[in-house]
């Protein structure tokens, strides 16, 4: 039956030759109606507000829907016309007007050069936060992936245009997402594409991780019978990035952005660490108690209300202050963290999108130092006489064995606090400003100054 479909649907793409085409019609059950960007004023769009400045939008929009649909035009006022061009140009990636009151769907012709195959990930935002020589080539064929998500936007067609001032709007979105995804999946089930298939969950995963919750759709991907999108299912497709840098903070005791610049940095690194802390029960991290919270049980513990609290902050600090440090060094400031069930679905699937679509080695290749004519000896005082006066930086090295390390100035710390007490007593080059009494005048030690977030 597989074979079947393959062959009817070749045959199909062959006299369409827009594949993209082929898979919105497959899945839309109104007619559709392409518009054609190219054939549109697309400077009057953005100061479409005089009448004059509608009418010639409208005229080129109603021109491009009479001749697929005769008359259908006729049945639009100006301003319909001009809201339909809108959308069909700015919703995201094809998704035009559903206009079930007239019977089709409009929606916004394909470039032909958009989603082949070896641009996806680009397309779909992956390269921008993962280095392309850290991901494998996608496979299947770019006539698969334009039919792919050709059905995704057909399914769309089908469903009610949704309100955007709904308070449950973003359910909405997720939910029609869903239905897409699935539609377009059940054709690569049927014809034998579990590749592709697969491939598409792991980018809707990475996806939703770098804030695409709204399209974060992997979780009902396996489910046999789709039951809808609830709260906690859009909570947890919001959380779960945070949830996997949090762990990897912990672990490396680091700050939570430190571990998000090394999920983009190496992602295989990132995943391992957050895969141990799954096994190891580390996840949820638990939480540190916000400043309200930690007030209250301050209050608490001394039998006091807040506000009396407070009061005995103003006068008796020191008092206050005794009890607040021995309830962090128990750990009374924590609690537990979140356990929506569905993050640890996201971070499971998460582990399995990055070990999927990425090489099996994602860490950074560094350049290598550019090569000078000095000498190996007095490259080494140069280099400690360099140091010492620069201000020192300090960083974490997220690449260096299992948890990372501090470094200041690209050495260990110890290393760098050595080289200060001892590299003032080697001679500098004669030719160096350092030689000058001047300069070693000046040569007082400056202050670490630290670039970026640190632990």
């Amino acid at each position: 039956m597989g074979l079947r479909l393959d062959i009817i649907d070749n045959i199909i793409s062959f006299f369409k030759k827009d594949d993209y085409k082929v898979g919105i019609e497959k899945q839309s059950k109104l007619p559709v109606i392409y518009i054609n960007p190219d054939r549109i004023n697309l400077s009057l769009v953005d100061i479409a507000t005089k009448k004059e400045d509608k009418e010639l939008l409208a005229q080129q929009i109603a021109r491009q829907v009479d001749e697929q649909h005769p008359g259908l035009s006729l049945k639009l006022t100006i301003d319909q016309l001009v809201f339909i061009l809108k959308q069909s140009l700015s919703l995201s990636p094809f998704a035009g007007e559903v206009r079930k009151d007239l019977g089709v769907c409009i929606t916004k012709q394909p470039l032909p050069d958009s989603f082949k195959r070896e641009t996806i990930l680009k397309d779909m935002g992956i390269t921008k936060i993962f280095r392309e020589d850290s991901l494998k080539p996608l496979q299947g064929s770019t006539a698969i992936w334009r039919q792919l998500l050709g059905e995704h936007e057909g399914e769309h067609c089908n469903h009610t245009t949704l309100i955007l001032s709904d308070k449950n709007v973003e359910l909405n979105v997720l939910e029609s997402e869903t239905l897409s995804d699935r539609a377009a999946l059940r054709t690569l089930h049927a014809t034998g594409h579990y590749d592709i298939a697969e491939s598409w969950k792991h980018i809707r995963t990475i996806a939703a991780a770098n804030g695409d919750y709204k399209h974060a759709t992997s979780i009902f991907f396996d489910q046999e019978k789709f039951e809808g999108i609830t709260k906690e299912h859009l909570e947890a497709a919001q959380k779960f990035r945070g949830t996997m840098n949090s762990a990897v903070a912990a672990e490396l005791h680091v700050d939570k952005y430190i571990a998000d610049k090394l999920r983009t940095e190496d992602p295989q690194k990132f995943v391992k660490i957050v895969a141990n802390a799954l096994a190891h029960g580390k996840i949820p991290v638990p939480e540190h108690m916000s400043l309200p919270e930690q007030y209250a049980r301050i209050a608490k513990e001394m039998g006091l209300t807040t506000i009396r609290l407070k009061e005995l902050e103003s006068n008796e600090p020191n008092k206050v202050y005794k009890i607040y440090n021995r309830l962090e060094a128990e750990g009374a400031f924590l609690k537990a963290g979140d356990n929506n069930p569905h993050i640890k679905t996201y971070i499971n699937q998460y582990i399995k999108a990055v070990q999927f679509l990425c090489v099996p080695d994602t860490t950074p290749i560094l350049k290598p130092e550019p090569k000078t004519g000095t000498t190996h000896k007095d490259r080494n005082v140069l280099n400690n006489v360099e140091q010492i006066n620069a201000p020192a930086t300090v960083s974490v090295d997220l690449h260096s064995g299992e948890h990372g390390a501090m470094k200041i100035s690209g050495m260990s710390a110890p290393a760098y606090f050595a080289l200060q007490a001892t590299a003032k007593q080697q001679p500098a080059p004669e030719n160096t400003p350092e030689a000058t009494p001047t300069a070693q005048t000046n040569n007082a030690r400056r202050p670490i100054t630290v670039t970026g977030p640190t632990a």
